[in-house]
Formats: structure tokens, C-alpha cells, sequence
């Protein structure tokens, strides 16, 4: 069960850093180990995986307007 901790400004700005050069289980090991006070010193690989594809969403509806 994952902790429900909302992400922190740090993590979301790391996360958008590396959205495009690695999977959501190396971001979420790395924000573990980069961002405990944050998180606890663990993030799951599924809420990675949902922040990385809200923060794509924008990419997606600025592409189909051109």
C-alpha cells in the first residue's frame, strides 16, 4: 500500500527533469533515495507512472492544436 503522500514541488521538478530518458521504476527508486524527508524514503512505481503521464498531457494537447 503506498503512503498517499501528495508529491513535493522537488520531486514533481525531478520527475519533469527526467520525464522523457527514464522508466517510472528508476524515477520512483531515485526519488526513494534523492527525496526521503519528502516521501518517506520510498515512492511506488505506479504513482510515478500516473504523475509522469499528467505532466505529459500538456505535450499531447499543444501537438494536436497544430
Amino acid at each position: 500500500m503506498t503512503s498517499g503522500k501528495p508529491f513535493s514541488d522537488r520531486e514533481i521538478a525531478f520527475v519533469r527533469a527526467h520525464l522523457h530518458e527514464k522508466y517510472p521504476s528508476v524515477i520512483a527508486r531515485a526519488l526513494g533515495q534523492y527525496f526521503p524527508d519528502d516521501n518517506g524514503g520510498s515512492r511506488s512505481t505506479k504513482s510515478v507512472a500516473i504523475l509522469m503521464q499528467k505532466l505529459r498531457e500538456p505535450e499531447k494537447k499543444s501537438q494536436k492544436q497544430v
